[in-house]
């Protein structure tokens, strides 16, 4: 694990600097893209593998720019019972804070990270809550729907 961790620190470096002169080019940024999405879904399904590898990632990734392994992430987290973490990485990336009326989920734009929290509040036995937001997301895929139609 450390091996790879340094591993990817290397490749933080060299996506920092693509684009920058000859020696690192611009498309750089998307092969390591597709390499990190493969290498972490290869991983084992354990928070505490996923986990240092996103924090590496987060230091030059937005959490929005890499929305499904965040979404894997929160719910192997609540899948093992780590609902805080769940819901941190959550908000990361739906842009919420923990004060911040949930409401805004089918807002966003991310049905996918919105639905990982509905099934997260249900879990985290926030049912009223849980029935509620899904409500709320189906009526905004609703409306996406018919303005695609129109």
């Amino acid at each position: 694990m450390r091996v790879q961790l340094a591993s990817e620190l290397e490749e933080v470096l060299s996506y920092q600097h693509s684009g920058r002169d000859e020696n690192h080019p611009i498309e750089r940024r998307d092969s390591l893209r597709r390499i990190w999405a493969q290498r972490i879904a290869g991983c084992q399904r354990e928070v505490e593998i996923w986990q240092p590898l996103l924090v590496v990632r987060s230091l030059v990734l937005d959490p929005s720019e890499d929305p499904d392994s965040f979404i894997d992430f929160a719910n192997l987290a609540r899948r093992q019972g780590r609902f805080g973490l769940a819901r941190k990485a959550l908000n990361a990336l739906l842009d919420l804070t923990d004060t911040e009326d949930s409401h805004l989920l089918s807002l966003n734009g991310m049905p996918r990270a919105a639905y990982a929290y509905c099934k997260l509040e249900w879990a985290a036995d926030q049912r009223d809550e849980a029935v509620a937001h899904l409500q709320e997301l189906v009526a905004g895929v609703r409306r996406a729907i018919g303005r695609i139609e129109s």
